[in-house]
């Protein structure tokens, strides 16, 4: 195979997984056709721009290398917004609306009517702060840091590293997940806990139809009065999505 061709078709199934998997270019909302357009001309960008080093060794085990490489930044922006809708969804569930549910294309998954909202508007606040220029400004920088055919660096070249990487990023998602949800899920625990002193006081009254709404209108008035405090959370996890990205692309 020309060696041209051969280092054009590593770097693009690098870009292929995070561009067919990322929330950020849509996920199902966005038509494949789309997906493999936007790969193609991010690779030959790249690919032209650095001038790509023609890669050594077997083009297949380059490439499951490349594709490798992929799919752990495209799982780093699937974990970081799935936390956030994580977020809402738990919101939803405390309420009492565990039956209520949506498909978010963007995420590829069913979710909650708020789980939904944040994670849209998440994404929104992602792209209108510029931060999708960071990413790909990133996956770009990556083949002066990480060429093809080079050994991988960072948490993905070790599997020590790796578990270490793993475990620190689970427990960082999980502390911004709670610090979005808390507020609220604690509003509607108090609602419950008022409700069940009614209740033991009145037992004939119907305390479960009433705590629904009651909840709702609790749930929503915190979620709005934390808007500003939610931003920066979502900013914090933006931080988060930008450092593992570079710390996997060895930048």
């Amino acid at each position: 195979m020309n060696l041209a061709l051969e280092s054009w078709l590593l770097v693009f199934t690098r870009i292929a997984p995070i561009v067919a998997l990322h929330p950020v270019f849509g996920g199902r909302a966005t038509p494949s056709i789309v997906k493999a357009s936007v790969a193609c001309v991010l690779a030959t960008v790249f690919w032209s721009d650095r001038a790509v080093a023609s890669p050594q060794g077997p083009l297949l085990v380059n490439a499951v290398t490349q594709a490798a490489i992929g799919l752990a930044v495209a799982a780093v922006g699937i974990a970081v917004f799935g936390a956030i809708e994580a977020a809402g969804r738990f919101v939803d569930d405390a309420r009492g609306a565990n039956a209520a549910r949506l498909f978010a294309p963007h995420l590829e998954a069913s979710t909650s009517p708020l789980g939904a909202l944040d994670a849209a508007a998440s994404l929104a606040l992602f792209w209108s702060a510029g931060l999708h220029s960071v990413l790909i400004e990133s996956i770009s920088s990556s083949f002066d840091t990480l060429p093809v055919g080079a050994r991988p660096a960072g948490p993905i070249a070790d599997r020590a590293a790796f578990l270490t990487f793993t475990v620190d990023a689970i427990g960082a998602l999980c502390r911004a997940g709670l610090a979005m949800a808390g507020p609220a899920a604690a509003a509607t625990v108090t609602v419950d806990a008022f409700f069940g002193l009614v209740n033991r006081s009145s037992p004939q009254a119907p305390v479960f139809s009433l705590s629904l709404p009651v909840k709702l209108v609790a749930a929503l008035a915190v979620t709005a009065l934390a808007v500003p405090g939610r931003a920066g959370q979502w900013a914090e996890a933006f931080r988060l999505h930008d450092g593992w990205i570079r710390s996997i692309l060895g930048g």
